[in-house]
Order: C-alpha cells, then sequence, then structure tokens
C-alpha cells in the first residue's frame, strides 16, 4: 500500500473504532460519576471520587439482581453445554453420514429456521413450556436456547468437520476404533478449535437474550438482562445504577472473551460454512 492508502485505511479505521468504543466508555463513565453530573461534565476530576462504586452497591441491592446475576450464568453455561453436546454429533453426521441430498435438505432445514425471526417461536414455545410446568423455570430457559441456537452451531461447526480429512477416522477404524470412537478421540480433538468458538458465541448469545427471558420468567429464573430492565422501569431516574447494571453483565462476557479469543477469530477463519 501506498503512503496515503495506508493514512486513509488508519484514519477509517480510527473512526470505526472510536464509534465502536465511545458508548462503552460513556456507559462506564456514567456509572462512576454521582447521579447529580449524569448530564455534565464536572469541572474537576475529584468529583468522581466520592461515590465511585456508590452506584455498584446500590445496583446489587434493588431488584434481586444478584440472583437474578446468578441465574443467567446457569442458564448461558448449561444452554451452551448442551448445545455443543447435540450439535457437534449432528454437524459430524451431516458432514460424514448422510449423502449430499439428505444433507443438503437438512442443513436447508435448519436454515429455514434461523432464517424466521426468533419472535414467531416464542408463543409456541411459551405453551409448551406452559403445558409441562416449566414456565420461569431454568430448565424452560434452557431447553429453549438449546433448541433455538443448536442449528446455528450445527452450521458453525459443519465446515471444521468438512475441513478434517476423512482418511484419518478410516486410520483410525482400520486401528480397530468404532465410528463413535473415532468421533470422540480422533475427529473431535481436531475440531476443538471450531468447538471453542462455538461455544463462546452461543455463551454470548444466550447470556444477552432477552426476549424469551422476558415472557417465560417472572422472579425465580429471571436472567440479567431482564433485571436491569425491570430496574430501568422501577427506578427510572438513576441512570448511575443503570449503568453500573450494564458494566456488571458485560464483564463476564469480556473475561469468557478475553480467554479464549484466539479460538474465536482462527475459528471462524477455519470454519467458514462450505456451499
Amino acid at each position: 500500500m501506498k503512503t496515503w492508502e495506508k493514512v486513509v485505511a488508519y484514519v477509517i479505521l480510527t473512526i470505526f473504532t472510536v464509534l465502536a468504543v465511545f458508548p462503552i466508555y460513556w456507559i462506564v463513565l456514567t456509572s462512576l460519576k454521582p447521579l447529580k453530573l449524569t448530564f455534565k461534565q464536572p469541572d474537576t476530576i475529584e468529583a468522581y471520587v466520592p461515590q465511585t462504586w456508590g452506584a455498584y452497591n446500590e445496583m446489587m441491592l434493588l431488584g434481586g439482581f444478584q440472583k437474578s446475576f446468578v441465574n443467567s450464568a446457569i442458564i448461558a453455561t448449561c444452554s451452551t453445554f448442551m448445545v455443543l453436546i447435540i450439535s457437534a454429533p449432528a454437524s459430524y453426521g451431516a458432514a460424514r453420514l448422510m449423502s449430499r441430498k439428505a444433507g443438503g435438505r437438512f442443513l436447508q432445514s435448519l436454515l429455514l429456521s434461523q432464517a424466521l425471526p426468533g419472535v414467531i417461536f416464542l408463543i409456541p414455545f411459551l405453551m409448551v413450556m406452559k403445558f409441562f410446568g416449566l414456565v420461569d423455570t431454568h430448565i424452560g430457559l434452557i431447553l429453549s436456547y438449546t433448541t433455538f441456537f443448536s442449528p446455528f452451531a450445527i452450521w458453525l461447526l459443519l465446515g471444521f468437520f468438512q475441513d478434517i480429512p476423512p482418511e484419518l477416522e478410516e486410520a483410525a477404524r482400520v486401528d480397530g476404533c468404532s465410528k463413535l470412537t473415532a468421533f470422540l478421540r480422533v475427529t473431535l480433538p481436531l475440531a476443538s478449535t471450531g468447538v471453542a468458538a462455538t461455544a463462546i458465541l452461543v455463551f454470548i448469545f444466550s447470556w444477552n437474550e432477552f426476549l424469551f427471558a422476558l415472557v417465560m420468567t417472572t422472579t425465580n429464573a429471571k436472567t440479567a438482562p431482564v433485571s436491569l430492565f425491570t430496574l430501568l422501569a422501577q427506578h427510572f431516574a438513576k441512570w448511575d445504577v443503570y449503568a453500573s447494571g450494564s458494566v456488571t453483565i458485560t464483564i463476564p462476557v469480556i473475561i469468557f472473551y478475553l480467554i479464549i479469543r484466539r479460538y474465536i477469530v482462527r475459528g471462524i477463519t477455519l470454519g467458514g460454512v462450505k456451499g
């Protein structure tokens, strides 16, 4: 690239970076400000000090936020585990065991389910969960998220299994392994990058999901996003408390991302879905 092209590229990237980071900066700053300074800039930095953590302390005492935070952790973790348990064998089967025609129809049906808006499935899911008595329960949300996110995970993992040479599995079969053993000991470890990338994406989707959690929970299984929404409705003027809740909800996802960030970039790059 020429010098002027590099300058233009860096300017454009800088602008997009600022646009992406500024909302995060603003919400963190709002959570640390005293409430009276929410919409104006203080004259000195000392104005931030007296109530630096006051909003976070108040947020933990309002609306059962601590319980909802634990609910989100349980539901997101279990949903991610269940999605991987279902999607890994299903994706492997589509890549290896199905005929080209049958596999294509299977994948097209999954794609159709993802193309439709999620709100379409809300009422049927709610009726089923109500019939089985799973409304406002952890199991109800876990089953809903597992059903809803599994097609996405199958599509994402498909490319990884297709990239693994079948000869490796055939060699394992020659050594006495069954198809299941070859899958567990050879294919799945080789696709660990894709599994990790899928896990973080499903965890983020489950952690941030709002619509299903809002309709299908009331008290016992209320998640952190719903609790934060309820907090805003009940205490509309407490912008510092609301901002502190937003920051708190974001922290686990950031930590999870930092732990396995290298798997995300590498995994999505290597696991592009083939046509």
